[in-house]
Parts: C-alpha cells; sequence; structure tokens
C-alpha cells in the first residue's frame, strides 16, 4: 500500500502541480473540493501513523514447509521450476514470484545398477 501512495503522489504532482492542497480555490465547487481533500488526507493520516505503529508490534505470520512430489510418471531429466503460491483465509492469491517462493531444480535419475553375476561357488 505505501508503493500504491508513493505512485499516487508522485502522479499527482505531476498532473496537478501543487495539487491537491497547495493551490487556492476560486469557485464554491473548488473550495469544496478541496476542503474534501483536506479531510481525505487527514483521515488518511491518522490510518498511516496507526499502521506504522503497529508494523512492528504486530508482524506477519510466515509459515514454512517440506513438501514432495511423489508420481509414477515417467518423466524426463531436465531443469524443472516450482513456484509456491500463498492464499490467504480470504481467497486472495499471491502473485509475485521471488526467491523464496521459487525454486529451481535439476532432475537426474540414477541409473540402476546392473546385478552382478554371483559366478560358481
Amino acid at each position: 500500500e505505501m508503493n500504491h501512495e508513493e505512485c499516487c503522489q508522485r502522479t499527482i504532482g505531476k498532473l496537478w502541480p501543487g495539487g491537491p492542497l497547495d493551490w487556492t480555490p476560486s469557485t464554491d465547487l473548488e473550495k469544496a473540493a478541496h476542503n474534501n481533500i483536506g479531510w481525505l488526507y487527514h483521515n488518511g493520516g491518522r490510518y498511516w501513523s496507526g499502521y506504522n505503529r503497529a508494523v512492528g508490534k504486530y508482524s506477519l505470520k510466515t509459515h514454512t514447509l517440506t513438501w514432495r512430489f511423489i508420481t509414477k510418471a515417467k518423466i524426463p531429466n531436465g531443469r524443472y521450476v516450482v513456484i509456491a503460491r500463498g492464499v490467504d483465509q480470504s481467497g486472495n492469491v499471491e502473485t509475485k514470484v521471488t526467491k523464496q517462493n521459487r525454486k529451481s531444480f535439476r532432475l537426474k535419475k540414477r541409473k540402476k545398477p546392473k546385478p552382478r553375476s554371483s559366478g560358481p561357488r
């Protein structure tokens, strides 16, 4: 969300220099809009200060798991990539691929050893 906020601020700054708060409204409509924008910023500031206080206190849960993939299918030797995606209780699916949720590996099957002949005893 902080990246979103930063992106919006930069876009507004480019499209509306001095906006949305550092301008002088001249009509009744502009005055009403300026007042509403001021209240939005006030309430947004309360949100972000609460967010900043909570970040260090309530850390996000992280999970680690170990897994195996067992199959009788013939999988050829080669390089493969596995990407894990988290899903929260609301059904939101993780979309960002990072080094924490992406693992590449090489599959190289071992050849079965030839049976030894016992020979005469």
